[in-house]
């Protein structure tokens, strides 16, 4: 596993709803697994996925709360950088997965994914 201490964290509004102020700070994440993406099937930028206890809500007013609010769980984010600006972390699904593997899967069937890295890359 890696930690984020040096990875840099550029603060978006997401479109999953997340506000600013609880957006995932990278810095304390761990990260679970790092591979490779390609842009025009020849640029490579990185793929993260990264634990967390936070599953974020909608924030939406109009949704039921149990789909709104924020709840304490243990899920996994997945998040890229660009090839134009290496290391500065977007996220890439707007979506919470229940396992590692499963972001996995769901990363591996997109056309620019290329590898994931070994455990000390």
């Amino acid at each position: 596993m890696f930690y984020a201490d040096k990875i840099q964290f550029i603060e978006k509004i997401d479109r999953s709803g997340v506000s600013e102020n609880n957006m995932l700070d990278l810095s304390k994440c761990k990260i679970m697994k790092r591979g490779i993406l390609l842009y025009d099937k020849t640029i490579e930028y990185n793929v993260i996925i990264i634990e967390s206890n936070i599953l974020y809500g909608t924030g939406d007013c109009e949704d039921p709360p149990e789909i709104a609010e924020d709840k304490e769980c243990l899920c996994y984010y997945v998040w890229h950088d660009s090839p134009s600006r290496r290391n500065e972390f977007y996220s890439g699904y707007f979506t919470a997965f229940m396992s590692v593997e499963e972001a996995m899967q769901t990363i591996e069937q997109v056309p620019y994914f290329s590898h994931w890295l070994n455990g000390s890359d």
